[in-house]
């Protein structure tokens, strides 16, 4: 008769061979590493913070307005909304669990800053310049070729010139 295997989690395997964590896991009873802050941007009326989460035990997330408390995230949440944002605002997102937070690093802060699309805004607009400017090379082109054949055709006809034709 055989019996069937359990699966034992983590904790367990970590417990039953002393020092043995899997490579990058820290359990929950050891302060979390710093998540990695990925990007702070503007999506419409709200602004974005989007993480990756870090190789530790983590119960929640803390997002920071410096060193002011503005939303707490589950520990599954990878992004969070937050209504209104400041330019040049640090951010900084905290994992937690019991034993603690992780501390700030350069990974898990960023400076909140609108994009920058004035170089994108010139190359839209100067296409757009250039495509103007070539519908009007186009259209005095097609002008002056229609203006010179119907001058060649007034020519031949004799109606243009003031005489009869019967």
């Amino acid at each position: 008769m055989t019996t069937a295997r359990t699966w034992r989690p983590l904790a367990w395997t970590s417990r039953s061979l002393p020092g043995c964590l899997c490579p990058g896991e820290s359990g929950p009873n050891e302060t979390p590493d710093a998540p990695v802050l990925l990007e702070v941007t503007k999506e419409g009326s709200q602004v974005v913070v989007h993480w990756c989460s870090p190789p530790s035990a983590v119960t929640h997330y803390q997002i920071l307005e410096g060193q002011r408390h503005l939303l707490t995230a589950s520990m599954r949440a990878r992004k969070a909304l937050l209504p209104k944002l400041d330019p040049g605002t640090m951010v900084c997102v905290e994992a937690v669990n019991r034993a603690g937070s992780s501390s700030p690093t350069k990974t898990s802060c960023k400076r909140y800053e609108l994009a920058n699309n004035s170089q994108h805004d010139r190359w839209v607009i100067g296409g757009v310049l250039a495509f103007v400017l070539l519908l009007l090379l186009a259209l005095v082109v097609f002008l002056l070729r229609r203006n010179k054949a119907g001058s060649r055709s007034r020519a031949s006809n004799p109606s243009y010139r003031g005489e009869v034709v019967f």
